[in-house]
């Protein structure tokens, strides 16, 4: 069976040279390997597909691993974060602002570690998030937050930031 557009694939990185062996492409500004349209699909393990897309006819069940004679339950690690990355890719494929407070900050190497929280009208945190800011971008991104704000970022700051998952690429802006 051949598929007619371009699909995201969660192909662990044990698993790479398989899927490249079948037609599977990296792609390197995401950072996950795709199927090209007009690939055919026999062969692809259906756990590389992305849950919510029906599995194409043609492709392979997942084989169990075997080690010792005896059957590994469950999945690896990175066939998990592959899986999540490939849905981060499909359902957030754009930069997106966030309002939010920070509830926690740290700096590293240059590097900013940043706990994002978004609380109710009571103050109780709803939701928590943790973000980075390279370092690349860490003195411009403070910089313009001190000429916009007055003050650095800092522990309770409320702040409307532009997101995106790590294998979105980026469009230059901040």
């Amino acid at each position: 069976m051949i598929h007619e557009s371009r699909i995201h694939l969660n192909v662990p990185y044990a698993r790479k040279d398989e899927a490249k062996a079948l037609g599977a492409r990296w792609d390197g500004t995401r950072l996950l390997w795709y199927m090209p349209a007009r690939t055919d699909l026999r062969g692809f393990d259906e756990a590389w597909f992305p849950s919510g897309l029906l599995k194409p006819a043609g492709a392979q069940p997942r084989t169990e691993m075997v080690t010792d004679g005896e059957s590994e339950k469950g999945i690896t690690l990175s066939e998990l974060l592959g899986r999540i990355k490939g849905v981060l890719s499909q359902n957030l494929s754009e930069a997106v602002w966030v309002r939010a407070e920070i509830s926690e900050s740290s700096s590293k190497n240059c590097n900013v570690y940043l706990q994002l929280t978004e609380r109710n009208g009571q103050g109780d945190p709803l939701d928590r998030a943790k973000g980075i800011i390279w370092k690349a971008r860490a003195t411009g991104i403070a910089s313009k937050f001190v000429e916009a704000t007055g003050e650095g970022l800092r522990t309770d700051s409320k702040i409307f930031c532009r997101c995106r998952s790590a294998s979105t690429p980026s469009t230059g802006s901040t």
